[in-house]
């Protein structure tokens, strides 16, 4: 019998155990604190800088500001209380 050999492509490859360690590690900080709510990526991907990497709980900021706000009132009305004054004794 005659045998036709023809040629064709052929992978080779080979399982190895080994570790892998990451060339460049970026650690991300808060700038204010908080409770997180909802994380706006997915780990290990790209992020462009100025990207809103976390959703925080703003409570704790929406009381502090409602309470600045009840203050700057307040001062208000001593301020226009005082110009009152200041007017009556003209």
């Amino acid at each position: 019998g005659v045998v036709t050999v023809k040629t064709e492509p052929l992978q080779i490859t080979t399982e190895l155990p080994g570790r892998t360690s990451a060339y460049r590690i970026a650690e991300v900080r808060p700038q204010v604190s908080g409770i997180i709510l909802k994380r706006n990526f997915k780990e290990g991907s790209d992020i462009e800088a100025g990207v809103s990497l976390y959703q925080i709980d703003p409570a704790t900021y929406q009381a502090t500001y409602d309470s600045a706000k009840g203050d700057l009132a307040k001062a208000q009305a001593a301020a226009n209380i005082a110009q009152l004054t200041v007017n009556r004794y003209q």
